[in-house]
């Protein structure tokens, strides 16, 4: 089975803070930079089923706008197969990741797909939603335990105070919860045998690119009048509105 882990590189939020030259913002490229927390359970998680004999083959994938992406060699020191950088895309949105997963998913065909949750940056938690709606594959979110068995995934995946056991044919999309499992430590073998040519990087075409720019809005600085209703003229409001 071949295994798919998406992951982010986000600022490591016990970096110490450097104001940038003007006093006004921070010099972001001064601070240190980690792998996603929920994206690293997902890189566990796929380390796990290799190592039950589940998975043979793990790819690691992110999409940034830097060619410099040192957690990807990370990625390959905790055991991953190959990494790949995604560069190139002028917005990195949800959608617009979600979008270039699936170009790349369609290219090299994985059995599953795994990332986080959510990052901790954005706190955003739609771009395996989004991935999976454009594979037309089947999803499973916030999942906390994971089960491959004859072709099929078994979850348990969290929503709210409630666990909810769910379970899909492969190829499926999962996403990630930080109680999934506990991940592993680096370790300095791994790290002195590294090979960097593993990282290979992907620049995408300017066609595919300005094809995902969002649309600009303009908005009117007309003063407009704000003021508190009760729940009865709300409903008499959307009455008088037609609103179904």
């Amino acid at each position: 089975m071949h295994v798919l882990v998406a992951v982010k590189q986000v600022i490591d939020p016990n970096s110490r803070v450097v104001i940038g030259s003007g006093g006004k913002d921070l010099n972001i490229n001064k601070l240190d930079k980690i792998i996603n927390p929920y994206d690293r359970v997902a890189l566990e998680e796929a380390l796990n089923l290799r190592d039950l004999g589940l998975a043979n083959k793990i790819t690691v994938v992110s999409v940034s706008k830097s060619k410099q992406h040192n957690v990807l060699f990370e990625c390959l020191a905790l055991g991953a197969d190959n990494a790949v950088n995604i560069i190139g895309c002028e917005e990195l949105s949800s959608l617009n990741v979600a979008k270039l997963l699936a170009e790349f998913s369609n290219e090299i065909k994985p059995n599953l797909i795994l990332c986080g949750a959510r990052a901790i940056d954005t706190d955003a938690g739609v771009t395996g939603s989004i991935l999976s709606n454009i594979l037309g594959w089947p999803e499973m979110v916030n999942v906390s335990k994971i089960t491959v068995a004859e072709e099929k995934v078994m979850v348990e995946s969290n929503i709210g105070n409630y666990c909810e056991l769910l379970s899909a044919s492969l190829p499926v999309v999962v996403t990630v919860d930080l109680k999934c499992n506990n991940p592993r430590l680096l370790n300095i073998n791994n790290i002195a045998a590294l090979e960097y040519d593993k990282v290979s990087t992907i620049v995408i075409k300017d066609s595919f690119r300005n094809d995902f720019i969002p649309k600009s809005f303009s908005y009117s600085n007309d003063e407009r009048e704000c003021k508190f209703i009760n729940i009865d003229d709300l409903v008499s409001i959307i009455d008088a509105e037609g609103v179904t």
